[in-house]
């Protein structure tokens, strides 16, 4: 593998924290696996490691990748071991066993679970205990369809969690029934769900209210990676200062690109990678800028496009389309020309 000279820059990068700022196409996922397997070469513990991805496609991915490398960096020792390498819920669930036995009995409730408990839990009717009620609140949403009962329920616990309200302060008596069902019935006998929500906060409160748990947790890893950094909400953010004590006990390295944060309608702050190096300084700030999967005129559009974003709100960069000649003595990265019909502009006379 021949690497950009940015690319082998967040490689190699070691004394201080580090934001990449990867754009889409610029083999992210190569440079966190090598990166990874060279501070294991250099003598890291493997279970002094974490990985954030934001979903478990992602991390297997990335093991793969690691593995890979490993392989190639170490070849008598390339398993992965105890290094964890995966979503930040299931992190959070693996801790909160380690920290208190209870856990152990609990399960990560992803959203297709989620889903499907509120739906077969939808009624509750008067004397008898089941149920979350969302019969009575069906007339709220959206024409009062059945399905955009339960997606805003689902979108009203996301805010409940987002700022962090307690039921106490809900003053929608119906509601506030509601979602104190929910919980009874996702976290309680027989279900024992976790949502992905719940986990973060549990942590959160286990880790701030025992401090001593707090130190062996820094004490034991070295290095976090987070992947997909611009996606990540405040009570992730919080936990990851926290477990890092902002990179002043654990090394943090950010991944990820503000021209591609899509998740604000769910929680997510472009704002914690705008402001990364405030937070965690001292942070060397690498760009990643070469996008391999594309021609030169599909890049500039994309360019154009995420040029609109005002001053402040994002950083000033453009990705150039790239791709490596192999044909030279050494190898050389030059531009992708376009080919025609790359970019195409068409109308409909209809929807259909």
């Amino acid at each position: 593998m021949i690497y950009t000279e940015k690319q082998q820059a967040a490689i190699d990068s070691r004394d201080t924290n580090l934001l990449i700022l990867a754009c889409a196409g610029s083999g992210k996922t190569e440079v966190i696996s090598r990166r990874i397997a060279k501070l294991v070469e250099e003598g890291t513990l493997k279970s002094s490691i974490i990985a954030f991805t934001f979903t478990e496609r992602a991390a297997n991915e990335l093991k793969a990748r690691i593995r890979f490398h490993l392989e190639q960096l170490q070849p008598d020792d390339p398993s992965l071991g105890d290094m964890y390498v995966g979503t930040i819920h299931s992190f959070c669930l693996h801790l909160l066993k380690e920290i208190d036995p209870n856990y152990r009995k609990y399960e990560v409730m992803d959203e297709a679970r989620q889903a499907a408990l509120i739906m077969t839990q939808f009624n509750y009717a008067d004397g008898i205990n089941k149920g979350i009620g969302l019969n009575r609140l069906r007339h709220r949403s959206r024409n009062g369809g059945y399905w955009n009962t339960v997606g805003s329920f689902i979108n009203t616990l996301n805010v409940i969690h987002q700022n962090n309200i307690s039921l106490e302060s809900i003053s929608d008596i119906e509601l506030r029934l509601a979602v104190e069902r929910y919980r009874q019935i996702a976290h309680g006998p027989p279900n024992y769900f976790l949502d992905f929500d719940q986990i973060i906060n549990e942590l959160l409160v286990k880790l701030k209210t025992s401090p001593a748990e707090l130190e062996n947790v820094r004490n034991k890893f070295k290095h976090l990676v987070v992947d997909e950094y611009q996606d990540v909400d405040d009570r992730q953010e919080e936990l990851i200062a926290l477990i890092s004590n902002y990179g002043k006990d654990v090394a943090v390295t950010a991944v990820g690109d503000d021209d591609q944060a899509i998740y604000g309608w769910r929680g997510a702050k472009v704002d914690n990678i705008l402001n990364f190096e405030k937070r965690y300084y001292p942070v060397t700030k690498i760009e990643v800028t070469s996008n391999f999967r594309s021609t030169h005129a599909i890049v500039e559009i994309a360019n154009n496009a995420i040029r609109i974003i005002p001053p402040g709100k994002r950083w000033p960069k453009d990705m150039v389309a790239r791709h490596c000649d192999a044909t030279t003595r050494p190898p050389k990265f030059v531009e992708t020309l376009a080919e025609k019909g790359d970019v195409q502009l068409r109308t409909f006379e209809s929807d259909e």
